[in-house]
């Protein structure tokens, strides 16, 4: 296999395997609704579930962001399939609320490693790095949105107990480790602390505050809204939902690869105001329609414009420094991902999920006005300074 072949192989097998890491990450969601009526419980349980994933996710992003660049990118990608093997067959076997828990949390450590080793891989891959970055977000946003509807799709086939979309991720994964064994390339090696810090430039910080107010919207969507469908008999939305509010975004990122990435943050600010507002009205109107499309816009905006502009942006450091920029990005994400919702959750269990809701949007349309704000000043005064 002459080297052009292997990087080819290469590429293929880390991005595959992003791709299924993430592909499993979101197959339980369906499930909630079913857990918390079993169990007794509300809208706070389920948001609380969903923030596993995030409560594993952030601490590994922080304290080992940049893992992969002490002990390689090709050992990193196969633990994170190992773990994510092994949370399958946790849920599989199981399938408890107690282990839903602890799955929920394998998951998130999987999904931390995965993100930086991947997106360093591709940019040492790819020499152009706006390419890297939409593969990058493009398997991502597919991979997070379609877990939910695999499963969905999977219970209307056949309804088992255990779903067969878990069997399926699990053979997938398997799969994977074995094709990422044989990955050659694996020479970006350090020395010195296995603890690798999270890297954040001065010129990522707005898109590290966005990309925290973009998800967090995302985190509300796939967490809250489909139990509001379920009470208006739209009992099989979450699949949809999370396939809309994540999946939708990899359609959209095309259409920043010949623009600045503060085009497309300003855009998917903009989009995600607009979601907003639909949300609340579909809502209010009862409209399962509209709903489903403030779904789709904050898909677009979440997944798509913002987080490839800022993903663009951050991938464009030296090799040695890729990881641990796109992890202190991730960081920012994922933290908007699950805040907000675990809030809104209980919240909505005391003043209503509807009330709850309009609260956080008063909040950050506020935090994106006001950041427009500055950063017209800001400009304003660059302009006055330079003239």
């Amino acid at each position: 296999m002459n080297a052009k072949t292997r990087n080819t192989y290469d590429v293929c097998v880390i991005a595959v395997s992003l791709f299924v890491i993430t592909l499993s990450a979101n197959i339980q969601i369906p499930l909630y609704p079913k857990y918390a009526v079993e169990g007794g419980y509300g809208n706070g349980f389920i948001a609380l579930v969903f923030s596993v994933y995030v409560m594993g996710l952030i601490p590994v992003l922080i304290v080992f962001g940049g893992i992969s660049d002490r002990i390689g990118r090709k050992i990193s990608i196969i633990i994170a399939l190992l773990i994510s093997l092994f949370s399958n067959a946790l849920i599989s076997v199981y399938g408890s609320v107690e282990i839903l828990f602890l799955v929920r949390l394998l998951q998130g450590i999987s999904v931390a490693i995965v993100l930086g080793a991947s997106a360093a891989c591709l940019s040492e891959y790819i020499d152009d790095v706006n390419r890297a970055a939409n593969i990058h977000g493009i398997l991502v946003s597919l991979g997070l949105g379609s877990g939910a509807i695999m499963t969905c799709f999977s219970m209307s086939l056949l309804n088992w107990r255990v779903p067969m979309s878990y069997y399926m991720i699990s053979i997938l994964n398997l799969i994977c480790i074995l094709m990422a064994m044989k990955i050659n390339r694996d020479d970006v090696r350090g020395v010195g602390a296995m603890v690798r810090l999270p890297v954040i430039t001065s010129k990522s910080w707005k898109f590290c505050c966005s990309i925290f107010l973009a998800w967090s919207l995302v985190g509300v969507v796939i967490s809250i809204v489909p139990s509001l469908l379920g009470d208006l008999d739209f009992d099989d939305s979450a699949g949809i939902v999370v396939f809309l509010a994540v999946a939708t975004g990899a359609f959209f990122q095309p259409l920043c690869r010949n623009r600045t990435s503060d085009w497309a943050l300003r855009t998917g600010l903009c989009i995600a105001v607009i979601a907003y507002v639909l949300l609340v009205v579909g809502i209010y109107l009862s409209s399962i329609p509209i709903i489903l499309l403030s779904a789709g816009l904050t898909g677009a905006s979440g997944l798509g414009f913002v987080y490839v502009g800022g993903l663009r942006l951050v991938m464009d450091t030296e090799s040695v420094l890729t990881s641990r920029a796109v992890s202190g990005y991730l960081i920012f994400g994922y933290l908007g991902l699950g805040l907000p919702c675990v809030g809104i959750g209980y919240l909505g269990d005391v003043v209503g999920v509807s009330q709850a809701i309009v609260l956080y949007g008063i909040v950050s349309v506020a935090l994106v006005v006001c950041g427009y704000i500055v950063g017209l000043r800001t400009k304003a005064s660059r302009n006055n300074l330079i003239a």
